[in-house]
């Protein structure tokens, strides 16, 4: 059984969900995905602590936008399905990091009519609080 845990914001027309993190290992580095759905918004994020200090990668999208990533994601009803799929492809090491400067790419290894394909989704660096890290 998949866990999700719904958590209750001010904001009662949007239901806030904070999917179970997934586990992508590469380079025998773990990185923790974590994806939280709001409204009509998915936010994906990853916490890069190898960097000194750690590092912090975001992107947020819409389920239109994950349509438009790829044919493949036409059939999607929900974020669920969006989840589930990664799950899966993460499950069967179909999932991957890559990792340049400023941002993340996060690599899809779909199957689609018997071939593979890659698709990526980009996570861009988060500027912190400057004045947060100094205290």
């Amino acid at each position: 059984m998949e866990e999700y845990q719904l958590t209750s914001d001010h904001d009662e027309t949007n239901e806030k969900i904070n999917y179970a993190p997934i586990q992508i290992e590469q380079n025998q580095i773990i990185y923790n995905l974590n994806i939280e759905s709001k409204g009509n918004k998915i936010t994906f994020s990853i916490n890069d602590k190898n960097q000194i200090p750690s590092v912090y990668y975001v992107r947020t999208l819409t389920l239109e936008e994950i349509k438009n990533l790829n044919q493949v994601f036409y059939i999607l009803n929900s974020f669920n399905d969006f989840y589930d799929y990664l799950k899966k492809l993460s499950d069967n090491k179909k999932l991957s990091i890559n990792k340049n400067n400023n941002k993340i790419s996060l690599i899809l290894n779909a199957e689609i009519l018997f071939k593979q394909q890659n698709i990526e989704i980009d996570l861009l660096l988060k500027k912190k609080d400057l004045d947060i890290n100094l205290k």
